[in-house]
């Protein structure tokens, strides 16, 4: 009826002595780990609260606080090189009434002692004398925390210096369980801007539904851009999971957004994420990146027994399988060699039976180009051939009647990229635009298909996104760009009312994909009819996504945007003037009714999806 859990028996043995033993697979495993760590603060016995000695007692500065509207929780490793620039933008906060709880994990260089030499006495110190791991780490702030929200810095991160001010004013005024920030700024090593973060969101002022929360799960479960309403956490028995690897954060974050009567954020305060070399998450892979399975397994399990609606808990369920297979992905890369990746693939499909993880297939990217713009396709033809993942073939299609005399037609500098991995065809007539699929179908029934389009430059982890996602839902077309199809009363709206889809969750029949963002297709996710030159000409000449779309939809195949998506393309200067979607904008209404009176099927679809 009880079992030990193994990876919290190891840890707290070795720190207290003591074993805690759990009923199997039910919520009262955290309830008592709170009791537990209580139990134990009060105990001491490995444990030194070094803010307690009375040569600190004398040091401390004179600022008072009550019950602290924020307990900030800090776990610290070897961070000796940040530590002192993260304490100043905590304790210049404009909120003077929060409490600062720094958990030493056993670091090995000078982080206690800069830390011990802050005078303030807002900041506690709980000193592990071995080392438990980040999610131990919070779980001991957790415990001993006293404000009436939570919130967490990482020792190599900044805020801004109204961060907690602001989030807590926005947390009383509207009475909300969490809040967060949308913007997480990006740093260097050496402290420079150099970008940002996606917080998953780009909403503000409004409480946040489901969709919204699920959104952020997937994009980034990081815990430290919010803070959270401590009776929220008390009151579900909301902790991380004590494994030592990465995404403990996401198990957090998720069980707190599902469980979160409210969820706040706003864009006015930012928090400064460093891209420390050095962090777990630019670290090689190692033995303990095989224990993430068991996260996602403990987190499944937890959402499984949620009193929430069915409908809900199945698309949470997804979302966080989604999150997982991506992480897992994202793994094998950072493995040294073929037998480390294959011996954690077959680790991770014996564990984790709700999908099967295999290495990503090699491609075939396909695009086609015309007179207008061959001089310029090099840059495109460049990036796609330095993309993260193996693609089998490029391939560039073009018509013989735009370049009678062929390569003589070619700019030097597109037939010197010509090589084993990329190839020049040439069609007997000129398709147009579906030149960029079809003919790559035919050639290559079996393969999967990514389309490209000749004026982009794509990043390098392009294909990458597209094969992931395609490994995680086979049945689906996926994309990198696409619109929402509006629908209102069984009608559809105008192509202007079409919004891009920014943070993209589930397949859905009524997405659009934009070929500018490159698509996965296979022919059998596609109706036979795609090849129909007469009706594709005569219903939509210049609207190639729409006729593949359809197509898509009259087989009963989803649309799916690969995350994360790609809705500002990085587009080749020079290129647009000639480009086909300018006239195809003002056309897009008249082929998307034409097609759903050919097709009522299709448009069927639109209304049961």
């Amino acid at each position: 009826m009880f079992k030990v859990i193994t990876e919290s028996h190891k840890t707290w043995w070795k720190l207290f002595g003591k074993t805690v033993y759990y009923k199997n697979e039910t919520p009262f495993e955290i309830r008592n780990r709170f009791l537990f760590y209580r139990w134990t603060i009060q105990k001491k016995n490995n444990l030194s609260e070094t803010r307690e000695d009375q040569t600190t007692k004398a040091r401390k500065s004179s600022i008072k606080i009550n019950e602290p509207d924020v307990s900030v929780i800090v776990p610290v490793f070897n961070a000796q090189n940040y530590i002192e620039a993260c304490i100043r933008s905590l304790i210049e906060q404009n909120d003077k009434n929060l409490e600062f709880i720094f958990i030493n994990d056993n670091s090995q260089d000078e982080s206690l002692d800069k830390i011990k030499s802050i005078q303030d006495n807002r900041i506690k110190i709980v000193d592990c004398k071995i080392n438990i791991g980040v999610a131990a780490a919070r779980n001991i702030g957790l415990a001993i925390a006293k404000g009436k929200y939570i919130g967490f810095v990482d020792p190599d991160d900044v805020i801004d210096k109204d961060y907690f001010g602001h989030l807590y004013r926005k947390a009383r005024i509207n009475n909300a369980d969490i809040v967060m920030t949308n913007s997480i700024v990006k740093m260097s090593d050496n402290g420079q801007i150099i970008g940002s973060k996606s917080s998953g969101n780009n909403s503000e002022e409004r409480n946040l539904n489901s969709r919204d929360r699920m959104r952020i799960a997937l994009t980034t479960g990081v815990s430290w851009n919010k803070i959270y309403r401590k009776e929220l956490l008390l009151k579900n028995m909301i902790h991380f999971p004590e494994i030592k690897t990465m995404g403990t954060d996401n198990y957090f974050t998720a069980l707190s957004l599902i469980l979160a009567n409210k969820v706040i954020t706003t864009n006015k305060v930012s928090y400064f994420y460093r891209e420390n070399p050095n962090s777990i998450i630019r670290k090689k892979k190692d033995e303990s990146y095989f224990l993430q399975v068991e996260v996602y397994q403990r987190l499944l399990e937890r959402v499984k027994h949620l009193s929430i609606k069915r409908s809900l808990k199945i698309e949470w369920e997804k979302v966080i399988n989604y999150r997982a297979t991506n992480d897992f992905y994202n793994n094998i890369k950072g493995f040294d060699t073929d037998e480390q990746k294959r011996a954690f693939i077959d680790f991770i499909n014996s564990k984790y039976n709700r999908f099967k993880i295999e290495p990503l297939k090699e491609p075939i990217v396909s695009l086609t180009s015309y007179p207008a713009r061959i001089r310029l396709i090099k840059e495109t033809i460049s990036s796609l051939k330095n993309q993260s993942v193996q693609i089998k073939k490029i391939v560039l299609y073009l018509a013989e009647s735009q370049f009678p005399q062929k390569d003589k037609d070619l700019p030097e500098s597109l037939l010197n990229l010509v090589d084993e991995q990329f190839c020049i065809e040439w069609t007997k007539e000129d398709i147009r635009s579906y030149k960029k699929l079809l003919p790559a179908l035919q050639q290559f029934p079996d393969e999967i298909i990514i389309t490209a389009d000749d004026d982009v430059i794509y990043p390098q982890d392009w294909a990458e996104r597209l094969l992931k996602s395609y490994a995680i839902d086979k049945d689906c077309i996926h994309c990198l760009r696409g619109r929402d199809i509006k629908v209102n009363n069984r009608e559809i709206e105008p192509y202007s009312r079409w919004r891009l889809i920014k943070q993209p969750l589930f397949p859905s029949y009524k997405i659009l994909p934009t070929g500018v963002g490159g698509c996965l297709y296979t022919k059998a996710l596609l109706d036979q009819e795609i090849f129909d030159k007469d009706k594709y000409m005569s219903l939509a000449k210049d609207a190639d996504d729409i006729w593949f779309w359809s197509m898509a939809l009259k087989k009963g195949t989803k649309i799916k945007i690969a995350h994360p998506s790609l809705t500002k393309p990085k587009i080749i200067e020079g290129t647009q003037d000639t480009a086909l979607w300018n006239d195809n904008v003002k056309r897009n209404d008249s082929v998307i009714k034409s097609i759903l009176n050919s097709y009522p099927e299709v448009k069927e679809k639109l209304f049961t999806n």
